[in-house]
């Protein structure tokens, strides 16, 4: 599916193989190997990255992940948070401002 216009499409431009950071599992972090296609679109022009509904907006990270982190963000600063997460400061008030954005739409 177009990452864009949301066309889907059979066949895909390329493929490479992308570390997605998920919840952690006690003190091990937890990292998917995800086969990312990328498609040409007919109906839009565009060569853009498959839509996949478990990915976040930043597709170095799951959906799941992102909403962990914004809720950490709810009880202590971006900047302890990242440094929890091992994460960098930016990173987390990007995922931290997805996750406002989803709680007042």
């Amino acid at each position: 599916m177009c990452g864009s216009c949301g066309a889907v499409h059979r066949s895909h431009y390329d493929k490479k193989v992308r570390r997605v950071r998920d919840l952690s599992c006690g003190e091990m972090r937890i990292y998917l190997e995800v086969r990312i296609r990328r498609v040409q679109c007919r109906r839009c022009g565009k060569v853009k990255r498959e839509a996949l509904e478990w990915l976040s907006r930043n597709p170095f990270y799951t959906k799941r992940f992102a909403f962990f982190v914004g809720r950490r963000c709810r009880s202590m600063t971006i900047q302890d948070v990242a440094k929890e997460l091992k994460l960098d400061w930016h990173t987390v008030k990007e995922l931290d401002k997805q996750y406002m954005e989803k709680q007042l739409a």
